[in-house]
């Protein structure tokens, strides 16, 4: 059996399983307690991609700090939703919009960990990513390991 095969099988599966978990926690947000927060600062922070050519472009995530209380304690966080990305320049202006200093926010925290919380539970396609490309990658190692496909004559 190529060994190479099977790091990427078992990469696929990885990625596989931590978009079902993304994806778990995603859905299971929506129903956590609320409370009120305060957004203490925000903006966007430009990471470099890299690219095989060295010519990594940007990337422009928004974040956003704010504080909030659950059961008189209080709790600071940075999470807007769950598996949160970068983008466009313009992309992240329109996230962090909604976003002002000194705003109240409503803030969904998990009940049994107060401190993880998220400012938006909207549902993003984009945590199936990982999924796609783990199951590309499992099912294409599979199929080269049994023979199905690259096999010689």
């Amino acid at each position: 059996m190529n060994y190479f095969l099977m790091i990427f099988m078992i990469l696929g599966l990885l990625g596989m399983g931590v978009s079902l978990s993304m994806v778990r926690k995603s859905l299971k947000c929506r129903y956590w307690p609320q409370a009120m927060g305060k957004v203490e600062s925000c903006g966007i922070r430009n990471d470099r991609i890299s690219s095989g050519d060295n010519h990594g472009g940007m990337s422009n995530t928004p974040f956003v700090f704010y504080v909030y209380f659950v059961n008189g304690r209080k709790y600071q966080g940075n999470r807007i939703s769950v598996g949160e990305h970068g983008g466009s320049l313009q992309y992240a202006q329109n996230i962090i919009a909604n976003y002002h200093p000194t705003r109240n926010v409503v803030v969904y925290y998990n009940p049994d960990d107060p401190a993880d919380a998220v400012l938006d539970t909207k549902f993003s396609i984009n945590l199936l990513l990982p999924f796609v490309v783990g199951a590309l990658f499992f099912i294409l190692s599979v199929l080269f390991m049994t023979g199905t496909i690259g096999k010689k004559d």
